[in-house]
This record gives C-alpha cells, sequence and structure tokens, in this order.
C-alpha cells in the first residue's frame, strides 16, 4: 500500500473519507486543489459528507484505495483535508502503510 502524492490529484477525482461518526465511507469529487484559509495552505476541498467528529479520518482515493490526506473539517459548501504530502513536509512524520 503507498500514499498518492500531491501533484498526482486532480479536480473531478473521487475522494472518500472513513471518519469516527461515519460508520461507512462516504465519497466525493474534489473541488479544489489549492484550497487555503488563515494559516493552512494548499489543502483540498471535496463534495464527500462529513460530520462534526471526524476530523482525523482517513481521506483516500475511491479509484486506486491509495491513501490521500486526513480530513480537516468543513471549508463552506465543501470539506477539507490536507495531503500527506503535507504532513511529511510539515512534521517529517510518514505514514505507516501495512
Amino acid at each position: 500500500m503507498d500514499f498518492q502524492r500531491n501533484w498526482e490529484d486532480y479536480v473531478g477525482q473521487t475522494v472518500c473519507v472513513a471518519g469516527y461518526h461515519n460508520y461507512s465511507p462516504r465519497c466525493g469529487e474534489i473541488v479544489d486543489t489549492s484550497y487555503s484559509k488563515s494559516n493552512l495552505y494548499d489543502m483540498r476541498r471535496a463534495d464527500y459528507y462529513a460530520v462534526p467528529g471526524d476530523s482525523g479520518g482517513t481521506v483516500y482515493s475511491g479509484e486506486s484505495g491509495l491513501l490521500m490526506g486526513i480530513h480537516q473539517g468543513n471549508g463552506g459548501d465543501y470539506e477539507v483535508y490536507t495531503q500527506v504530502h503535507n504532513i511529511i513536509s510539515e512534521f517529517g512524520i510518514y505514514p505507516y502503510l501495512d
């Protein structure tokens, strides 16, 4: 298993979230690949459905199953997540994929 690099995603790509309150994955499409707000930058916005408490949930490609990021919350009319690459760049933390 691997993760999708930030330059590989695109508007219209199917993404899914598996959060604490979503007992089954919820999927939608990426609508923006360069969303920024306050001190958050290079985020992704997608139209999957998430509820409060799903923050920190896994976001993955609905097409390939690759890990894509971590759900952050709501960004207006859409949900927002950060790409795995952003976490690696900022904190030097790599996902454990087994």
